[in-house]
């Protein structure tokens, strides 16, 4: 899994019609990773740009359920 280290949105204009979003890593280390993405309206204008910064974590074995 993943934990957010930062995150930032900036909205642009209001988002009208049919919308579409195109997202990228950035960068990659053994650890982290660097992301962002833009969504655009219709007419291909960018509505909003945001970029992440993510860490990678191992996930804990959760134990199950008492049926005691």
């Amino acid at each position: 899994g993943v934990v957010t280290i930062e995150m930032k949105t900036s909205f642009m204009q209001p988002a009208r019609g049919t919308l579409t979003g195109k997202g990228r890593l950035i960068h990659r280390t053994r650890s982290m990773a660097f992301t962002e993405g833009t969504v655009f309206d219709a007419q291909g204008n960018a509505c909003a740009h945001a970029t992440g910064t993510f860490k990678y974590v191992s996930r804990r074995e959760t134990p199950s359920p008492s049926t005691d």
